[in-house]
């Protein structure tokens, strides 16, 4: 998955060390991503004035800056995973995460001052009322469910064109197994059973924690589409996936799971 980057390794231990020649700067114009020729701009290119701290890929630093620059070449975020290598991708996707907290986090929401970044710790403080706001992060659940020898695919009522997984947010109150069981019911009209946890993964382009489960059909097999959420959703066989997986999201590896025949041993 994306965040699988060996050898390469990430630390996001909260740090704020000087900018070094060789280190990296995150470059974002609101949802896209500036490169420097193709490659990302190190401080000896680029030494803007806005620099935030990220978080360190072995032993470079890595910055983010939002001062616009022209006559570069530029990526939209959502296809960072497909323009750049996997551990490229990773680090941009997850300086996007925080850039995007920083944006829309200027003022305290409690009594509207202005916020400053924390010396301690990864967080924003308002020095006035003593709030602290940390980093946004939405848990999520992808489910795969299994009906015998197939299992649910489902294609979204937006952009994104491939198969996906049933998913869907936690509400408040509840437990992920009971997140799972209300979305598939929501979006497809099934009940489930044997709700398993299969493994995480974070998403930073919408600032998630994704959990991923398998579970069986418990009854009918009749779907009831959500059309406001899903154009399509079908059952498939293993030999019936004929289409390309690839190894960067969750509901990716899952699917193939299935195809593999390693899913079922979940349940």
């Amino acid at each position: 998955m994306i965040q699988e980057i060996a050898p390469k390794l990430f630390d996001n231990s909260f740090n704020n060390p000087l900018p070094n020649d060789k280190d990296y700067i995150m470059v974002f114009n609101e949802d896209f991503l500036i490169l420097n020729n193709y490659k990302f701009f190190t401080y000896r290119e680029y030494k803007p004035d806005d620099l935030v701290y990220a978080f360190k890929i072995d032993d470079i630093n890595v910055f983010i800056s939002n001062l616009p620059l022209e006559n570069n070449h530029r990526i939209n975020v959502q296809d960072l995973r497909y323009n750049l290598e996997k551990w490229q991708a990773f680090i941009s996707t997850t300086a996007f995460h925080i850039n995007s907290w920083l944006n829309n986090n200027k003022f305290c929401g409690k009594c509207a001052n202005p916020l400053e970044h924390s010396k301690s710790e990864r967080a924003l403080v308002c020095f006035k009322c003593h709030n602290t706001i940390y980093p946004k992060l939405n848990p999520a659940v992808i489910v795969a469910i299994i009906n015998q020898d197939k299992i649910l695919l489902t294609k979204y009522n937006r952009l994104y064109k491939r198969y996906a997984l049933i998913a869907g947010y936690c509400e408040l109150g509840e437990t992920m197994e009971e997140t799972v069981s209300r979305e598939v019911f929501e979006e497809v009209g099934l009940k489930v059973k044997n709700i398993r946890y299969y493994k995480s993964q974070p998403w930073a382009l919408s600032s998630s924690i994704l959990a991923g489960f398998v579970c069986e059909l418990d009854g009918n097999d009749e779907i009831t589409l959500d059309k406001n959420e899903l154009k399509e959703a079908k059952w498939f066989t293993k030999e019936e996936i004929d289409f390309f997986l690839d190894d960067i999201s969750l509901t990716q590896e899952m699917i193939k799971a299935f195809k593999d025949g390693v899913l079922k041993q979940y349940l």
